[in-house]
């Protein structure tokens, strides 16, 4: 809960970014060590040409974020729709992915790479951001105007949506979410058939999901 409305919830210090950039570091090298090993020849002859997805694929089950890019679909809400600090850290984005087969292989190596990029969009962050109070006073009580809003953002595991209905009170009236995991998990049975049974486990990771996100 360090970012909330307003800002953020506590102000940071000098420790406590040092204590990030420690933190990034050891991810950044995790990171590397994975890619290391889906290069591997072992690790290719299992995943290269594995539960292939088709940009129209992509399109038709709404796939996105690294599982898209894989495909050669460049959806990036963080460069399309720069929100938030986003547009202030364009230079760090990388473009769409050269290789693009879509099977399993590439989407192992597009998501190692999004863990590489996300450690260098929050050092920026952390170059940006200094010691001191950053937190806004907020009033205890948020009522939502009347009416409906759509807001999208790119979570590690694509494209996430929140629709939200208002009739000015202090609570939305409905909400509906949507989620990538959901769509990753709509997308198994278009791609799964036909993977050998003891691949299956590997053609799933390629497809990761979070189970809270399934029912919405």
């Amino acid at each position: 809960m360090a970012v909330r409305l307003g800002g953020m919830g506590v102000d940071p210090t000098a420790e406590w970014l040092k204590a990030e950039r420690d933190l990034c570091r050891k991810v950044a090298r995790e990171a590397e060590d994975l890619r290391e090993l889906m290069g591997s020849r072992r690790h290719r002859a299992a995943a290269a040409g594995l539960a292939p997805i088709t940009a129209s694929q992509v399109a038709e089950y709404g796939l996105s974020g690294p599982i898209g890019r894989a495909s050669g679909v460049d959806q990036d809400l963080r460069r399309r729709k720069p929100s938030l600090a986003y547009a202030r850290l364009a230079s760090v984005f990388d473009g769409p992915r050269a290789e693009a087969s879509g099977d399993a292989q590439a989407r192992f190596e597009a998501l190692a790479d999004e863990v590489l990029e996300s450690v260098r969009l929050i050092e920026a962050c952390i170059d940006a951001l200094h010691a001191g109070a950053v937190a806004v006073q907020m009033p205890k009580v948020v009522k939502m105007p009347e009416g409906d809003a759509y807001a999208e953002l790119e979570a590690p595991l694509g494209r996430a949506g929140v629709f939200v209905v208002s009739r000015g009170d202090k609570t939305p009236w409905r909400v509906k979410l949507r989620t990538p995991s959901f769509a990753n998990v709509s997308a198994w049975g278009a791609v799964l058939p036909g993977c050998p049974v003891d691949l299956l486990d590997v053609a799933i990771a390629s497809l990761p999901y979070v189970a809270g996100d399934l029912d919405k």
